[in-house]
């Protein structure tokens, strides 16, 4: 859906802050952005991936479940790079994945 004057504004407010965001906080974002049915624009997934990618190596199972969930909700294909780095980190963090994890991954 098209955001309306309050979702645009925290859409605002988490992309002015993005490059600040912890794993836990970005992936938390991109999924309730995506859970919302709110589309918030390819400059602002582009900026997100862009963090999440270089915060990767951070990622723990619960981050790698809900983001790629998130991006999946948003059909969004972040880049080969960023996909080639999210496939790596989750088969690290495999281990840990619980059911609801595992769904998401697939």
């Amino acid at each position: 859906s098209i955001p309306g004057p309050t979702h645009t504004f925290l859409l605002a407010c988490s992309h002015r802050v993005v490059q600040q965001l912890r794993p836990r906080e970005l992936s938390n974002i991109l999924w309730a952005v995506a859970k919302l049915g709110v589309y918030p624009g390819k400059e602002w997934l582009q900026d997100f991936v862009q963090a999440a990618h270089q915060q990767m190596p951070a990622f723990n199972a619960r981050d790698i479940g809900i983001t790629i969930w998130a991006m999946a909700r948003f059909r969004f294909h972040p880049g080969h790079a960023w996909m080639s780095a999210f496939l790596s980190r989750a088969e690290a963090q495999l281990q840990y994945l619980d059911a609801q994890g595992l769904t998401d991954l697939l």
